[in-house]
């Protein structure tokens, strides 16, 4: 089993309930502490509870624009400078990620190698 070198603290935002618990338990095999939001509601709030290296954040959420919560992460002094991979399927996804600010992307569908790979790039 290959183990990451790097452990550190990842927020997902994502309304995939399925796709969440995949990355819940990939990402701890591979070391990483692991916290979940459904829609980014208490993201705040995750934030301040387990000060995460890097989000990851779909960008089309049950009521709940991905791009604008990025936005509003990299306005704010206290959370601009913790690095936001945006997940979709959008086709525009290389746009909407330049224009909220957000530091990569990753097309959805992906495999957990290729997520960590972007994780590392950002944090390590």
């Amino acid at each position: 089993m290959e183990i990451s070198l790097y452990t550190g603290n990842v927020l997902a935002v994502d309304d995939d309930q399925d796709l969440l618990s995949l990355m819940r338990s990939s990402l701890k095999r591979k070391g990483f502490h692991v916290d979940i939001s459904v829609n980014g509601e208490d993201l705040n709030q995750l934030i301040k509870e387990h000060y995460p290296d890097v989000i990851i954040l779909d960008i089309q959420m049950d009521g709940v624009d991905g791009g604008d919560l990025c936005k509003k992460l990299k306005d704010d002094p206290a959370t601009a400078h913790i690095p936001i991979i945006m997940l979709s399927a959008n086709t525009n996804l290389a746009e909407v990620t330049k224009d909220c600010g957000a530091d990569d992307f990753l097309p959805k569908p992906f495999n957990m190698d290729e997520m960590e790979r972007h994780i590392l790039k950002l944090v390590a």
